[in-house]
């Protein structure tokens, strides 16, 4: 049964912790060589809740080789009047979301709402957020082409060495007027390279003429189908043009007994099999880093034996498909102290600082400021002492989050 790619992410229900179990039996990471790619696991659970209930898997993939690429900024504007279109555009914007590494920064605008900007400009660390945003996008209406382009610019402008990019994903163009092309011309003033992409022959006809006018880069008709989609990915977010090292990458859960299902993905989107879950992730190349956090079902057991988790990494290169497989079996916990105590601190924190940073976002998005002001003292606490934690043992991905919240706390601040 296939999942929508487009269900909301829900956050962990673990809330903010208390600092103190931060540090509480450090999850032992469980290494993957998988030809040019290697994978990391990391278990929130040493022992499985015999009553059922979830777990969490962090999975941290890197690939070999060094990323020459200088720093990126990509904004990704989505025109929201075409529902059709819109899905495509989500897909399409996710998958560029995907490709930011390390010194890279993303945001997501949209024409609705008068020209909204969805996620500010924000470090590496904020491409699941991204990713997440962007697959729950739905159409507000009063779409404003001019004023989106216009503060996609503005954010976008004095940016040093970086290499900044905004991409706008339209189905028709016909917002295009004579101020939309002035605001599309005052991009080659602030550095920022605009491309237009159409997702039909009608916003082709229109981009052609508007780039001649503007200075913006205009591309051809992006079929609707996934090998398009995926060239243009590629074309857009590959700077300077690399090999990958690996593609149709893809990683499995499956566990004994079964069911045992993935509920969420942070940072990817899923499919369901029968026997667990699918997570495809398309071409990486060399420099690549990607972190995904699993949400997974855990089966009731009544009696004691063990729970065993499985992971499979599905490649291709030159030398053909390849796969390697990993499990851990974990007893199973009669009683709640006795999970309690085989609980991984540092995952837990990590999975609860995901659902402050959406928490945070969602409520900067809607101008809640009482949820702000009542979030802002212990997400700061939460923030500096994951901070000082992955800094302690060199986790840049959980350094990159704990930094990434505390941008987002600033921003609520300065509203």
């Amino acid at each position: 049964m296939a999942r929508s790619a487009f269900d909301r992410w829900r956050p962990a229900d673990v809330g903010i912790l208390p600092t103190t179990s931060l540090r509480e039996r450090p999850a032992v990471p469980v290494l993957v060589s998988a030809g040019p790619l290697e994978f990391s696991l990391r278990f929130s659970d040493g022992r499985a809740p015999a009553w059922g209930g979830d777990t969490y898997v962090r999975v941290d993939l890197r690939a070999r080789g060094t990323d020459s690429r200088p720093p990126r900024d990509l904004a990704v504007l989505i025109d929201t009047r075409d529902d059709f279109a819109l899905r495509r555009a989500r897909r399409i914007a996710a998958e560029l979301f995907e490709t930011l590494r390390e010194g890279d920064h993303g945001a997501l605008i949209s024409t609705d709402d008068g020209g909204r900007i969805r996620v500010p400009l924000l470090s590496f660390g904020a491409a699941p957020l991204l990713i997440a945003r962007t697959r729950e996008l739905e159409a507000r209406g009063n779409d404003d082409f001019r004023m989106a382009i216009e503060r996609s610019i503005a954010m976008l402008t004095n940016r040093g060495d970086h290499v900044v990019k905004l991409v706008v994903l339209s189905a028709d163009g016909g917002l295009i007027t004579g101020e939309t092309l002035a605001a599309l011309a005052s991009a080659q003033d602030a550095n920022v390279e605009v491309v237009l992409v159409p997702l039909t022959e009608a916003a082709a006809r229109r981009f052609e003429p508007a780039a001649l006018r503007s200075g913006a880069i205009a591309l051809e008709r992006v079929p609707a189908n996934e090998r398009a989609e995926r060239a243009l990915v590629d074309e857009l977010s590959t700077l300077p043009p690399t090999e990958p090292v690996a593609t149709n990458v893809s990683i499995v859960y499956e566990a004994v007994p079964a069911p045992s299902h993935l509920i969420d993905v942070y940072g990817g989107a899923s499919a369901w099999t029968p026997s667990g879950g699918e997570i495809p992730l398309g071409a990486v190349r060399p420099g690549d880093a990607r972190t995904l956090v699993l949400r997974v079902g855990v089966p009731a057991h009544p009696s004691e034996g063990s729970f065993e988790p499985m992971v499979r990494v599905r490649w291709q290169d030159t030398l053909g498909p390849h796969e390697v497989r990993t499990s851990i079996p974990l007893t199973y916990a009669s009683r709640p102290a006795e999970r309690d105590g085989a609980r991984a601190g540092d995952v837990l924190h990590y999975v609860s600082m995901l659902g402050t940073i959406t928490a945070i976002h969602r409520a900067i998005e809607a101008g809640d400021q009482r949820s702000l002001d009542a979030m802002q003292s212990s997400a700061s606490e939460q923030s500096q002492s994951m901070l000082t934690f992955a800094n302690e043992r060199g986790d840049r991905v959980m350094a990159a989050q704990a930094r990434l919240l505390r941008e987002l706390l600033a921003t609520a601040r300065g509203r």
